[in-house]
């Protein structure tokens, strides 16, 4: 693996990209969820009451066959103010973010950018940063974001032999630990002014087993990991992170089940308990205090049979997990209570048949810092992401 520089020209790759996508409304915010019966709303799927009720307020389907095909991966910017995906094949797009939550009605800048699946966006050393995995050549690259415009500014990349799944940061801001197949886990430290990444010491920790998705810790130096041990055989691990150095110390792994190793995972800050979404229906409740990790019964309703992912609102009285089987997956939104435990509150269908018949292939859903929003994308199908808008005072 390398270290590279884009060239100049590549950086005056940055433009506006008006036509590469289209921007579709599809109705206006609709806070009668707030206080309707069950089964009620326009949001598709039924519902009881509960915090974070969504309502489809807007898609943004792909228009143009071969330039635009499906996403691998969506952030949302620190400031809140923009949304970043990438797509197979073409771009790297950044979206404005209006105040109600709505996108732009075309990307504001555009790079060239083949698939990848990890997107990360972070504020450290007193900026903002984005760090993306991109293939053909695989690489991981760091883009600085202009703090008004959103727009990405290439920055340093590192190149790989192998395929790379996902990213994460880690320890704080500390390092970025990286998920290869062939590697299994690799780790850089972070420059904790500028953000870029440091080439050296790189280290590896080599173990059996594949690793895809990393999971970090929100308030201790740790990671964790889905491992494929098998076939159909899944675990789940915790790695310390050193802060200053980047090394990983594997630490206790337990049995998980798991639809595959792109499991994406979630935990409210200050807390010990970690979400595990299970394909037997259930979101797994696990118990990571001090250096721990034990997983025990979690929250289990018929709608999360298949579950993938789960996301947590910022101030985690919200839960929202990808389930199903494509074509026809679901967003279920669940309630957290103070004690942590998750109770039902809608399923919100996608696929054929829906509200959202294009969005054939969720993968994961994410919040907006400012609770108003969830955007769900699809890595295949027409709809690429749908914006959905929270129930009002939730």
């Amino acid at each position: 693996m390398t270290l590279g520089r884009r060239p100049a020209r590549d950086r005056a790759l940055l433009a506006a990209a008006a036509g590469v996508l289209a921007l579709t409304s599809v109705g206006c915010p609709d806070t009668s969820l707030d206080t309707a019966p069950a089964d009620a709303g326009n949001a598709g799927g039924s519902a009881t009451s509960g915090a974070g009720k969504l309502t489809l307020v807007q898609t943004l389907p792909a228009v143009a066959a071969g330039s635009f095909h499906a996403l691998r991966g969506l952030a949302i910017g620190p400031d809140d103010a923009h949304l970043y995906v990438t797509s197979q094949p073409g771009f790297l797009a950044t979206f404005g973010r209006g105040g109600d939550g709505l996108l732009s009605a075309s990307p504001t800048y555009t790079l060239p950018f083949d698939q990848g699946w990890g997107l990360e966006a972070r504020a450290l050393g007193g900026q903002n940063h984005l760090y993306a995995v991109a293939s053909n050549p695989t690489k991981v690259e760091h883009y600085t974001l202009d703090p008004v415009s959103g727009q990405t500014v290439p920055d340093k990349y590192l190149t790989f032999d192998d395929e790379v799944d996902e990213l994460a940061v880690a320890a704080g801001g500390a390092v970025l630990v990286v998920a290869s197949a062939q590697t299994s886990l690799l780790s850089y430290p972070i420059d904790p002014s500028t953000g870029g990444l440091t080439l050296g010491p790189i280290l590896t920790h080599q173990a059996a087993g594949d690793t895809f998705t990393i999971f970090p810790h929100p308030d201790q130096p740790a990671i964790f990991v889905p491992r494929r041990e098998g076939p159909g055989s899944y675990s789940l691990v915790r790695f310390a992170v050193d802060p200053t150095h980047g090394k990983l110390t594997e630490g206790p792994k337990v049995s998980a089940d798991l639809v595959g190793g792109l499991a994406y995972l979630a935990m409210c800050p200050g807390t010990s308990r970690l979400y595990v979404p299970e394909k037997g229906g259930s979101i797994g409740y696990a118990d990571v205090t001090g250096g721990g990790l034990s997983l025990g019964a979690g929250f289990e309703h018929p709608d999360l049979a298949g579950a993938s992912s789960i996301a947590l609102s910022a101030d985690c009285r919200s839960a929202y997990a990808v389930a199903g089987t494509a074509p026809s997956r679901s967003l279920v939104v669940m309630a957290r209570a103070s004690s942590g435990d998750l109770s039902w509150v809608q399923t919100f269908p996608t696929g054929p048949g829906s509200d959202l018949p294009g969005l054939t292939a969720p993968v994961y859903a994410r919040v907006a810092a400012d609770g108003k929003n969830v955007y769900v994308f699809s890595s295949d199908g027409d709809a690429a992401i749908a914006v959905l808008q929270r129930s009002a005072g939730e």
